[in-house]
């Protein structure tokens, strides 16, 4: 395409416009000079920029020689069950071809049986399924899948009898020669052909987006059951009309090879980058991962003990090890009678072939080391440095040290957001500390672009300043403030919150000033969340009715050291405000108010305001005072109350007094006390229902608990997670066995080590640390 030096021929326009392009190029409906297209539509199709390549259908990971042991069973179980109601009607060839000693070809049909609607088995003698013959006939070769029965994985074959792929692949759109290292955005596909997930609608644009920023744009495979891809006999899942199981899931082997399928494609990339570094030139430490719905499944990715090397097994090769550590991470589902264990670590490793169909045996991982420089073998990383997992993502993959996340939110998505996961990894990126950048966006299920619904930031050039500047180094930019620049009213007492595309360190706060109109700068305190990619700056309460100045100047830095090149100002008016000064009075019984009459003729609203000093946490209540006694004020006679209000720690207060003081004649004096509706005491406010909090452990699985005592002595729960139902729908726990006792932590310091917190620990932001032990010990935050 030559946009013949159109200054709007750039991104993000071109990402959008060679988008188009690519819809009417795939649909052939633009093309008519059939010498050049005689297709007329066209599935692998792709964006490269000038000086870009591509190498199509990568082969990376294989079901047969890396999947999980059952995986070759599961295909034949969906084959005679939801597949052979889905595709009922479809006509295959259903023979068994044999050679014989003299080089001649013999065939035998293959086992049958009746219809799931009952219908019973008929032959035909073409693949159209047209000319009816009877069983015993030379010609009857082919049938209707309904009538299909397989026995073995080798029985599961293409419509003409040819066998289907166990291997996954990837494209690879990469720069010919760069200067310098390009990162790599890797697009986890979610559908049925590999190319349709770059081309199949004109609102996804983003892949041309990163090729057109400087990065290497791959493209890999979900891991379909076979029969689910395009090429064969396309979509179908068992909770449809035609549902013989009612597992939704029937349609995928993803969720029992998650682990290994994502770690594998981060692996294999680096491996090119390793071993053909003249072709493939990608920054290792700079690998992002995106993806939608079931293609977004891989939030593990980011996990920070990706990051470390692993260390040696007894009497175990590097490989081994490697192998054995890839292996350990479970995946979503396991097979019934199986720990998620590869047909390797059974011993399955011999090849076979059946009918000319070749199943391989069991083999290691694949790419987990490459020979370094100094002729030594290293270990290849599975990580990924940046995670964008649209309407999808599993949250119990987050810890502290994850990768930076950029999420959406699809308010019309008629899948409910991925079953609400979306909010759920905002909610455990704060927990724990992780850089993360999310929007709620008016689309359907699909990649965030058009404007956030809160802070009209355009989430498309959101999603590229966040991930450039992890993956690019490019400069810190300010994507929003709240509250939001020249939007209605501010309140005087509101804090200003700004985020940031990338991590700021807290000494580069201070270049940023908060000015009145006359240029007097206001000061406060600043407080972070999510990574320091959001500042909280809590101020002085402001004067009412003017206007106030937050200003970002140009040289502003982020964590990763790039300067800005531009300022950044936002505006506020606070609401019209006139304070009073209202006498007080020390009592035993709380503090006492003396309001005289003002006129408020010209206001809304009256407010009684007070500062809580500490972080104490309590209740306060405003009453009335029916007779005051200045020179005895707790002899004074208490009137009705007003207001109860949450003390969560030191800070500004306010009470509604307007219909008491609204009333009020020049001549009469209002008087009310504060004080305190809890006794100082401490006793229990919260015990911990492990039943409910551990079902964090396990999200979408079945948790059980009860009291017991951990290995060590220590009280405990014995938890027990599964997602294994019997046909009565209980639970069926197997292998699941946790121990788990916990202290409460704040500012990482133990406090107690019961299950226990007093009043003055109410709002106070306190995490449980609990201490799992299973096979391998580890902590599970859970912030209060």
């Amino acid at each position: 395409m030559d946009y013949l030096n159109n200054p709007l021929a750039k991104s993000p326009n071109l990402d959008w416009s060679s988008q188009i392009v690519r819809q009417v190029v795939t649909e052939g409906s633009c093309f008519n000079d059939n010498t050049i297209f005689p297709e007329g539509t066209y599935e692998n199709t792709y964006v490269l920029p000038a000086g870009c390549s591509v190498t199509p259908f990568a082969d990376f990971w294989s079901i047969d020689k890396h999947g999980a042991d059952g995986s070759l069973e599961r295909i034949v179980e969906v084959w005679n069950n939801d597949f052979r109601a889905a595709k009922a009607e479809t006509v295959i060839e259903w023979i068994k071809e044999h050679e014989e000693a003299d080089g001649g070809i013999v065939y035998s049909q293959k086992s049958t049986q009746n219809g799931h609607d009952g219908s019973t088995p008929q032959w035909y003698s073409d693949a159209d399924g047209k000319v009816e013959v009877s069983a015993d006939s030379a010609d009857a070769k082919y049938i209707k899948v309904k009538h299909t029965l397989a026995e073995t994985v080798t029985d599961c074959t293409a419509k003409d009898g040819s066998p289907i792929d166990l291997s996954i692949y990837m494209h690879i759109v990469y720069p010919v020669n760069p200067e310098n290292s390009v990162p790599v955005m890797m697009l986890s596909g979610s559908t049925e052909h590999l190319t349709t997930a770059l081309s199949g609608t004109t609102i996804r644009p983003h892949h041309n987006g990163y090729l057109f920023s400087g990065y290497a744009g791959i493209v890999y495979d979900h891991l379909y059951v076979p029969m689910a891809k395009s090429e064969y006999y396309g979509y179908f899942d068992g909770s449809s009309s035609y549902a013989v199981t009612g597992d939704h899931m029937s349609y995928t082997l993803y969720s029992y090879n998650n682990k290994r399928v994502d770690t594998a494609a981060v692996r294999y990339i680096k491996y090119l980058t390793h071993t053909e570094p003249e072709t493939y030139k990608f920054d290792t430490d700079k690998i992002g991962v995106m993806g939608n719905s079931k293609g977004g499944l891989f939030m593990f990715l980011g996990a920070a003990e990706l990051r470390e090397y692993t260390e040696l097994l007894p009497d175990k090769s590097l490989a081994e090890s490697i192998d054995a550590r890839i292996n350990s991470y479970n995946s979503t589902r396991n097979f019934v009678d199986h720990k998620g264990e590869t047909r390797y670590q059974n011993g399955i490793t011999d090849d076979y072939t059946v009918d000319g169909y070749t199943i391989y045996g069991g083999e290691l991982q694949p790419w987990m080391t490459y020979i370094n420089e100094n002729g030594d073998e290293q270990e290849i990383l599975s990580y990924a440095s940046f995670i964008y997992a649209s309407n999808g993502g599993n949250v119990t993959d987050m810890y502290e040290g994850h990768a930076p996340v950029f999420n959406s939110l699809a308010l019309s998505d008629p899948l409910k957001n991925a079953y609400g996961s979306a909010n759920l990894i905002v909610l455990a990126a704060k927990t724990m500390d992780v850089p993360c950048l999310s929007f709620s966006v008016d689309i359907g299920h699909t990649f965030a672009y058009g404007n956030d619904i809160y802070y009209g930031v355009d989430t498309y050039d959101a999603l590229f300043a966040f991930s450039n500047y992890y993956l690019k180094n490019d400069a810190v930019k300010v994507i929003y403030t709240d509250p939001i620049d020249k939007t209605g009213r501010m309140k005087t007492d509101a804090p200003i919150t700004i985020k940031f595309s990338g991590s700021i360190l807290e000494a580069e706060l201070s270049k940023i000033t908060l000015k009145d109109s006359k240029g007097n700068t206001v000061n406060g305190t600043w407080s972070s969340a999510f990574g320091g990619t959001e500042w909280i700056f809590s101020h002085d309460i402001l004067d009412g009715g003017e206007l106030y100045t937050l200003t970002v100047p140009a040289g502003f830095k982020g964590d990763n050291g790039t300067a800005s090149t531009v300022a950044f100002s936002a505006s506020y008016v606070t609401e019209d405000e006139n304070e009073c000064q209202v006498e007080t009075f020390a009592g035993a019984n709380g503090m006492y108010f003396k309001v005289l009459y003002e006129d408020m003729s010209a206001s809304s609203e009256a407010k009684i305001r007070f500062f809580v000093e500490n972080d104490a946490a309590n209740v306060a209540g405003l009453y009335t005072v029916s007779s005051f006694s200045e020179s005895e004020p707790d002899n004074s006679e208490i009137g009705e109350l007003i207001k109860t209000v949450n003390l969560f720690g030191a800070g500004y207060y306010e009470i509604d007094v307007s219909e008491v003081v609204g009333e009020m004649s020049p001549s009469d004096i209002a008087y009310f006390i504060l004080k305190p509706e809890k006794a100082e005491e401490v006793k229990p406010v919260y015990k911990i229902n492990y039943g409910e909090t551990l079902n964090y452990l396990g999200s979408g699985k079945y948790t059980t608990s009860e009291l017991s005592y951990a290995p060590d002595g220590t009280p405990a729960a014995k938890v027990c997670i599964t997602d294994n139902i019997a046909s009565d729908g209980t639970p069926q726990h197997t292998n699941s066995v946790y121990y788990s006792s916990f202290t409460w932590v704040l500012n990482n310091s133990m406090v107690f080590g019961s299950g226990e917190l007093t009043p003055n620990d109410i709002g106070r932001r306190y995490t449980a640390k609990i201490k799992v032990y299973d096979t391998v010990s580890r902590a599970i935050n859970i912030r209060l």
